[in-house]
């Protein structure tokens, strides 16, 4: 029997696996569907590696004011703040089909030049039928996690969120998909749920009358397909008008889940063949339809295609890179802040790769070939450290070859499969840690393991070996400093006798310990993702993602362009670091920025003239000076610049003298490093350490 959290990660993997279901069939038509397929009963497509998409993107990033805020206190206007602060400059995250015809688009661009969340989705604002799309509805599921079975709040969280970008029948979309989620998780009729959804509503609302409509049309005929000529000659596109209005659309979701019999699988596919915008839709109805039968009613060889590999295009690197399951315990971890008593030891693991949760892999998978073939599958075990493990089944193997059991942790652009809303990542380990795990066969003799870690430029380390018994045995290994970007961790098996049909078993695999490396970034690459959605040409340096401006590596990182631009390095998780930069050029109106949590939350560093750089604390549009700082006799070239985070105290020094020190009590200078350039070519960095970053330290500790 599932508990809460096993209750979110059903509703969370549902809207995956609605979104990619859907994803390569994206406003096709119910005939265009019918023509190229006959009728869809799997994923059509095999991505290997999904490049991310706004449905997701949306639940997880928008969630993040809940960081900062208390849940019963949030404003529309602090869930715009943290779009701004989350979302990159026109490009990522949305569809920017322009303003005044992507209503997200308008919306970001109406935040940007300082219009207040109150206006900014308004209908007299934008008009009714931009305020009107999809996108009410389609990013609404996160709070419904967060609030768990608390109905008003999901609700509450849902309208004020939609409202920043839409209007009218969209935020109602809102409510519902907000309200039918939380309630999916305690009743469990499908009908009791979307009939109790729909009075969060607004009863003179045309989605409360349409919804009613398609369900009572749906009860009576005999089939789906019988309801949907209904829906496309009673509701048609072209009576609402945009790209993806959604009473059309809605009006499919609805059809679907009173035609699935309460079957995960089916309800899914009805969703998908019925065509319209069908990722959306069918996220959605995943959600609803995850959170009501529960992770044991999921179609289990779907949830297994995925493997646990979810990307996001926000403007934060390393939360781009999280799994599925990581994903899982963040939305677990606000849920239980918003209600401690939704309590869960799992919650304290997020960094860690745990197999702790049903269908956990986090993205692992095996190298096979024809002399070591095999399979995986997450599955309980008594003597795991939390009861379950991921086993390797071993289908066939032969003596002294080996097999790489992997995870990635850093996706080059070249494994990604497309640029359609531009994924930038960051590694989710880093040269110092240590990983650990344990290891055990089903008989002991026939295999021999070690860790290994490998770097984006082929640099291997590998642990020493051990022979594998048939009770757990503990690996571990310190991930060289001189490393680059961690690509992959994992574990190799190898071969001592021909064996057939066989098990190993991978208990958690923990990450421990401190970041320290230093980088020489003159060399980092340049990830080209290729095409966008517009035609354009998506690249990225390295591990880095940028709010704006033309970031490139020549002699170093640099920007071409202009105007003001700004870039984010490294992992926004990191907790009192230590940073050293080297810079070959600061001029002034550029700046070194550290804590760095997003586009609109960072401490910086700027440089005023050839003499003095000032500290400044931003949150939000508000921008506070810490120090103002006179440096005597350092030059533009040639600057070491060092910061130190310990505990609320950042200490900074130029070329190794201390210039100031602050004080900084009850604020967190946890976050990545981030920079500035006043104008083009304004700053150049030559080398990046970093030293004592740690994820896991308790703040309470410090």
């Amino acid at each position: 029997m599932s508990n809460w959290l096993e209750d979110i990660r059903a509703a969370w993997l549902g809207k995956i696996i609605g979104v990619r279901l859907g994803a390569p069939v994206e406003n096709w038509s119910s005939q265009q569907i019918k023509a190229s397929f006959g009728r869809i009963e799997d994923f059509v497509k095999d991505y290997l590696v999904f490049g991310a998409d706004d449905d997701t993107n949306g639940p997880l990033y928008f969630t993040r004011v809940l960081l900062d805020k208390n849940a019963n206190e949030i404003t529309s206007q602090d869930i715009a703040d943290t779009m701004l602060n989350v979302i990159a400059d026109e490009h990522g995250f949305f569809w920017w089909g322009g303003v005044g015809v992507s209503t997200e688009h308008t919306m970001y661009n109406h935040l940007k030049n300082g219009m207040s969340a109150l206006e900014s989705g308004s209908s007299r604002i934008n008009g009714k039928e931009l305020s009107e799309q999809i996108g009410g509805q389609i990013f609404s599921d996160g709070w419904a996690y967060v609030a768990y079975d608390n109905v008003d709040l999901a609700v509450d969280l849902a309208q004020k969120a939609a409202s920043v970008s839409h209007d009218g029948e969209a935020v109602e979309g809102a409510k519902f998909v907000s309200a039918a989620i939380s309630l999916a998780f305690k009743h469990k009729d499908i009908f009791e749920v979307m009939n109790k959804a729909l009075e969060y509503c607004d009863p003179q609302s045309e989605y409360v009358r349409v919804a009613q409509n398609v369900i009572a049309f749906s009860r009576q005929s005999e089939s789906w397909e019988e309801t949907l000529g209904y829906i496309q000659r009673t509701y048609p596109y072209s009576c609402y008008g945009g790209i993806c209005p959604i009473i059309p659309n809605m009006a499919v979701m609805v059809m679907a889940m009173a035609h699935g019999k309460q079957d995960f699988r089916e309800t899914l596919l009805i969703c998908v063949n019925a065509g319209y915008d069908t990722d959306c839709n069918a996220g959605n109805v995943g959600s609803i339809m995850g959170a009501l039968v529960g992770i044991d009613g999921l179609f289990s060889p779907w949830v297994y295609k995925i493997n646990d590999v979810v990307l996001s295009s926000g403007l934060l690197g390393s939360v781009n890179s999280l799994d599925a399951t990581q994903q899982t315990l963040y939305f677990g971890s606000l849920a239980n802040a918003i209600n401690p008593a939704l309590s869960d030891q799992r919650l304290t693991i997020i960094n860690d790769f745990s197999f702790s949760l049903p269908f956990a892999t986090h993205g692992f998978f095996g190298r096979w070939h024809k002399y070591f073939d095999g399979s995986h599958i997450n599955v309980e075990m008594a003597d795991a450290k939390y009861k379950r493990a991921l086993q390797i089944n071993v289908h066939s193997a032969l003596p002294q070859e080996s097999l790489e059991f992997i995870k990635k942790t850093y996706f080059r652009a070249s494994e990604v499969h497309d640029s359609r809303y531009e994924p930038s990542l960051a590694p989710v380990i880093w040269p110092g840690q240590t990983i650990r795990t344990r290891l055990k066969a089903k008989s002991a003799g026939l295999f021999e393991a070690c860790l290994l870690v490998r770097d984006i430029n082929g640099k291997l380390v590998k642990s020493d070996i051990g022979q594998l018994n048939d009770h757990f045995s503990e690996f571990d290994l310190q991930i060289p400093s001189n490393f680059s970007l961690i690509a992959e961790i994992g574990v190799e098996l190898i071969c001592l006798e021909r064996t057939f049909l066989t098990h190993v078993w991978v208990d958690s695999v923990m990450v421990n310990g401190s970041v320290d490396f230093f980088w020489d970034v003159t060399s980092l690459p340049i990830e080209d993702y290729g095409r966008t959605f517009y035609m354009g040409n998506h690249r990225e340096i390295a591990g880095c993602t940028h709010v704006n401006g033309d970031w490139v590596v020549d002699g170093g990182i640099t920007c071409t362009s202009n105007d003001r631009a700004m870039l984010l390095y490294g992992d926004v998780r990191w907790k009192h670091p230590q940073f050293d930069v080297d810079l070959q050029r600061w001029d002034v109106g550029s700046a070194v920025c550290f804590a760095v949590q997003g586009a609109l939350s960072y401490i910086e560093i700027v440089r005023i003239n050839q003499n003095e750089i000032h500290i400044n604390r931003r949150v939000g549009r508000n921008i506070q000076n810490l120090s103002k700082v006179v440096m005597s006799n350092v030059k533009s070239a040639q600057i070491s610049l060092h910061i130190v985070c310990v505990s609320h105290i950042i200490i900074f020094k130029v070329n190794g003298t201390i210039l100031g020190k602050i004080f900084m009590k009850d604020v967190s200078c946890s976050g990545s490093l981030g920079f500035v350039s006043g104008s083009a070519k304004g700053i150049l960095i030559t080398g990046i350490r970093v030293s004592n970053a740690d994820f896991n330290i308790n703040e309470e500790e410090t």
